[in-house]
């Protein structure tokens, strides 16, 4: 065999090998099961669920595009339809929040649920800017993920940022 033929023959089995396993390594990761809450320090991988209004969507695009590059998760966003008789609020599991509008929020819903509320723009009382609520489940029943980005929404700063558009 030639130098030449040996050289294409180990180049052609190593890429075959690395194809081999990272195919491998790739099912492997994606194929593990949920085994509950992580450990101190473990970061979740675990996409966000985040619903709200289209007016607030515009607003919230910026600061949800920062934490998915700060923290390296991804955020789905859905716009919800409060005004239509069969939507209503979506349920909420570990990994999902929402935000709404205070007239939009039933409270009896939020204590039925057992939801952990946020109101935004409780400094607001004397503008005329609205205030929102941002619900999703108890922290300790929630996401790590999900309780990272509530606290990111709910710095004074980002609140600031997304009320700011609505006042007058």
């Amino acid at each position: 065999m030639t130098p030449r033929k040996e050289n294409a023959l180990i180049w052609g089995g190593t890429l075959l090998l690395i194809g081999v396993l990272t195919l491998w390594r790739m099912s492997v990761l994606t194929m593990q099961e949920d085994t509950g809450p992580l450990p101190a320090g473990q970061r979740s991988l675990k996409p966000v669920d985040l619903h709200a209004s289209k007016q607030l969507m515009p607003a919230l695009e910026p600061m949800v595009i920062a934490f998915e590059l700060a923290r390296g998760v991804q955020v789905r966003r859905s716009i919800l339809d409060l005004d239509n008789p069969k939507g209503g609020l979506p349920d909420l599991n570990a990994s999902s929040l929402c935000l709404v509008g205070e007239h939009e929020v039933d409270r009896e819903m939020v204590r039925r649920f057992d939801l952990e509320s946020t109101l935004l723009g409780q400094d607001s009382v004397t503008t005329a800017r609205p205030r929102y609520y941002l619900l999703h489940v108890p922290r300790d029943q929630a996401d790590s993920n999900v309780t990272d980005l509530a606290a990111y929404l709910t710095q004074p700063e980002q609140v600031d940022r997304l009320l700011k558009d609505d006042s007058p």
